[in-house]
């Protein structure tokens, strides 16, 4: 049972970082895209 507690909490970590990079570069390719139109 512990062992799954901890897949599962790796699990979250692993979904906030993948969300966190995705904000990111979401972001960046706006901030790329307001660069162009100036």
């Amino acid at each position: 049972m512990r062992h799954l507690s901890v897949n599962s909490l790796i699990r979250k970590m692993n979904l906030r970082i993948y969300f966190l990079l995705e904000m990111t570069r979401f972001r960046y390719a706006q901030y790329a895209n307001n660069l162009r139109k100036k």
